[in-house]
This record gives structure tokens, sequence and C-alpha cells, in this order.
């Protein structure tokens, strides 16, 4: 068999292999809504004190930063005890962009804000 001929019979089964994998179509996929209605009463009132707690939170960082506080929104993330990490992080990293931004233009309140989450976050790793 000469290289040509290998070739093309490489080809070949690369396009019979992907007609045959990308082939059907016809079967339909039925997707089933989620019952809500199993949530026990017990746990309704915890998650809603919860999200009532987060929301506060997240509400005094954007009172802060909208304000232009640089501190404030740095003492609420830094002292904000949030049960989801994720959302921790995510509040976290909105405040540091807020004090990027300030620090770009200048602002030294935001220099200040920076330089407070620097020495927390090197508390925390043990001052490394």
């Amino acid at each position: 068999m000469t290289t040509k001929n290998k070739w093309n019979s490489l080809l070949s089964l690369t396009c019979a292999s992907v007609m045959i994998g990308c082939g059907g179509g016809e079967d339909e996929i039925t997707v089933k809504p989620i019952d809500t209605s199993t949530v026990e009463a017990s746990t309704a009132p915890t998650q809603a004190k919860k999200k009532r707690k987060s929301y506060s939170l997240v509400g005094k960082i954007d009172a802060a930063l909208d304000k232009g506080d640089y501190m404030s929104a740095t003492d609420a993330v830094l002292q904000g005890n949030s049960d989801d990490p994720s959302e921790a992080r995510e509040n976290m990293l909105r405040v540091q962009d807020a004090i990027a931004d300030g620090m770009a233009s200048g602002d030294p309140a935001a220099i200040k804000a920076w330089n407070t989450m620097n020495k927390v976050r090197l508390m925390r790793q043990g001052g490394r």
C-alpha cells in the first residue's frame, strides 16, 4: 500500500466515523421539571434569614461604594461573615475592583483601603 492510499483510507475512515457519530438526531430528549414542593418548612426560615443577612451586607457594600467610602466597604467585606464562600469571594472581588478604579484615578482613600486589605490578607496568611 502506498502512502497516498494510506492517507485516503485514513481520511475515508475518519469521515465515516464522523458521519456515524453525528447521525441520528431523531431521539427526543424530554426534560422533566423539578418538584419544588418538597421543601421542608423548618429550613425555609433559616434560609430566609441567611438571604436577608447577605442582602444587608451587599447593601452596606454597595452604599459605601456609591459614596466612594472605600474604607467602609473594606470593613464590611472583611467583617462580613458569609456562610457562602463564593458570595464572600464575589463581594471581595467587587470591592477590590472598585478600589483599583479609585487607585487608578489617584484617590488616597482607595490607596489606604488597599493597604488595609493587604495587611489583613498578610495577617490571615500568617505574615508570609
